[in-house]
């Protein structure tokens, strides 16, 4: 695959994510706090499954990509632009499996408000890191395609 088109998928996956995440982190997860304790149980089951099939391809897809992008420009100019990337990638991966994932087993078992809340504070680094991610992804295709 050419580098470029590597470099639009990766900044497509990472733009795509992004804006799932600000949408999660703004309207879903605090809404969280309005389900009532009887329906919590069937609700995050359900939010659980369906965002798995939402976000799990893409995920895998953005950390390969981006993996591939960074060691395909590391001996160049973009070396710094792509190694970002891959970090934020690598970054939301354990940010996702070592904070919120145990959140939201701890969710399953029962609706606790206090759980919600640093799920919807912590999330803001996943926020963050791919919002980073995004700007770098798009500083590599804009540099690419000889915008800049």
């Amino acid at each position: 695959m050419p580098v470029e088109a590597l470099a639009l998928l990766n900044a497509a996956l990472a733009l795509s994510m992004t804006g799932l995440i600000w949408f999660v982190q703004v309207v879903h997860y605090p809404l969280f706090l309005n389900v009532a304790d009887a329906q919590w149980p069937a609700y995050h089951d359900a939010h659980t499954r369906r965002t798995t099939w939402v976000v799990a391809a893409p995920m895998v897809g953005e950390l390969a990509a981006s993996l591939l992008l960074a060691w395909m420009v590391w001996d160049g100019p973009l070396r710094w632009l792509g190694a970002g990337s891959a970090a934020c990638a690598v970054l939301l991966w354990a940010a996702t499996f070592l904070v919120q994932v145990p959140i939201h087993e701890l969710l399953a078992q029962a609706p606790h408000r206090p759980s919600m809340r640093l799920l919807v504070e912590s999330n803001w680094v996943r926020t963050a890191l791919w919002t980073v991610r995004s700007a770098l992804s798009l500083a590599i295709v804009w540099k690419l395609l000889g915008a800049a």
